[in-house]
C-alpha cells in the first residue's frame, strides 16, 4: 500500500512539477515551430529607416520605465540595432514586426531593492517607435522564454 509519504517518481519530482512541466511543454511546444518570413515576405516587409543606437535604447528606456519596479537604477547593455523580425508568441498568434531590432539585458533592482541579475529584453523599432518588445518571462518550474511586454 501507498503510505502518505511515498512518492510513485521515486523521489524525483512531485506529480504537481510534473503537470506544470507537461502544461509548459505543450504550451509552448509550437514555438519552435513558427516559420520564418519568405524571402518575399522578408523583401516586401517595411522596415522603417535605420535608428542610431541612443535613440533606440531611450526609446527602450521608455518602454521598461512602464514594467521594471525601479527603473532608474537600471544598467542596460545593448547591442547597435539591427534589421530584422520578431514573433509574437502562440497567444498572440504570432504576428510578425519588422523593423529595427534592439537587444539588451538589463538588471535592474526588484521590490527589495535588490539587483536581480541580468535579464535579456528585445525592442522592434519601426519608424522611431517601438512596436513590440519581448523580456524574458518565468513559465515556472526553471522554464523562461521571451514573453511580449509592449
Amino acid at each position: 500500500t501507498l503510505g502518505p509519504s511515498t512518492n510513485l517518481l521515486g523521489g524525483c519530482m512531485s506529480w504537481r512539477k510534473v503537470a506544470v512541466a507537461s502544461l509548459t511543454a505543450f504550451l509552448f511546444s509550437g514555438c519552435a515551430s513558427v516559420a520564418a518570413p519568405t524571402a518575399s515576405e522578408l523583401a516586401a516587409a517595411d522596415y522603417g529607416p535605420p535608428i542610431a543606437q541612443a535613440e533606440a535604447e531611450a526609446l527602450a528606456k521608455e518602454v521598461l520605465a512602464t514594467v521594471l519596479k525601479d527603473p532608474y537604477s537600471a544598467v542596460y547593455n545593448c547591442s547597435a540595432p539591427e534589421k530584422g523580425w520578431r514573433n509574437d508568441t502562440v497567444f498572440e498568434k504570432y504576428k510578425k514586426h519588422y523593423g529595427y531590432v534592439l537587444k539588451c539585458t538589463v538588471n535592474a533592482k526588484n521590490s527589495y531593492g535588490g539587483y536581480v541579475g541580468a535579464k535579456p529584453y528585445e525592442f522592434v523599432i519601426n519608424n522611431g517607435h517601438v512596436i513590440a518588445a519581448y523580456g524574458q518571462q518565468d513559465a515556472g518550474s526553471g522554464v523562461t522564454y521571451m514573453g511580449k511586454i509592449k
